[in-house]
C-alpha cells in the first residue's frame, strides 16, 4: 500500500474541468434574456393580431354602411352569390346602377362605369343572396374570421301601395 503525501490532497479539484461561478452567471443571464426577448415577442406579436382584427371589424363595418346608404331608395336589379347590382337615382334624377361584385380577394363598388373601389379587402370567399325582403351575406377572410349580416331591401313600388288598400 502506497502512502499519499498530504500535498496530493489539496490538489484534488484543482484540476478538474467544469463551470466556474462566473461562467454559470453569464450563462443563466443568457437564458434570462432569450426568455425576456421570447415573452416579448409573444406579447407584440398577440398585440398585433388584435390591431389586425379589429382592423377587420372597421373595414366589415364601413362595407356595412355604405351598402345600407346604397341600398336607400333604390331597386335590386340583379344578385348571385358573388355580385348583385342595384339601381337608384342620383342628384340628377339620372338612373345610376351599382353593383358590388367580387374581383379576385377583393369585394368591389362600382357605380356606372366609372372605375371601382374596394370595400372588403383579402376575402377567401363571400355568398350573397336575396331570401325575401332582405338581402344575407357571409364573407370569410383569409386569416378565417367569418361575418354575417342581413340588410333590408327596399320595397318595389307595387308592394308599396298594395300594403296601404
Amino acid at each position: 500500500m502506497q502512502k499519499k503525501d498530504w500535498k496530493s490532497y489539496l490538489s484534488v479539484g484543482m484540476n478538474d474541468s467544469g463551470f466556474t461561478l462566473l461562467e454559470t452567471m453569464v450563462a443563466i443571464s443568457l437564458m434570462s434574456l432569450a426568455i425576456l426577448l421570447l415573452s416579448t415577442f409573444t406579447e407584440q406579436s398577440s398585440r398585433i393580431q388584435k390591431d389586425i382584427k379589429s382592423d377587420r371589424q372597421i373595414e366589415w363595418h364601413l362595407f356595412l354602411n355604405q351598402l345600407e346608404y346604397d341600398l336607400r331608395d333604390s331597386k335590386l336589379i340583379s344578385i348571385s352569390s358573388e355580385r348583385f347590382v342595384v339601381e337608384r337615382p342620383n342628384k340628377e334624377d339620372e338612373i345610376e346602377k351599382i353593383s358590388y361584385e367580387r374581383y379576385y380577394k377583393l369585394l368591389r363598388r362600382k357605380v356606372g362605369n366609372e372605375g371601382h373601389q374596394p370595400v372588403l379587402t383579402r376575402l377567401r370567399e363571400i355568398h350573397m343572396k336575396s331570401k325575401e325582403d332582405q338581402l344575407w351575406i357571409a364573407a370569410t377572410f383569409q386569416d378565417g374570421e367569418s361575418y354575417t349580416a342581413s340588410l333590408l331591401l327596399p320595397l318595389k313600388e307595387e308592394e308599396q301601395f298594395s300594403d296601404g288598400k
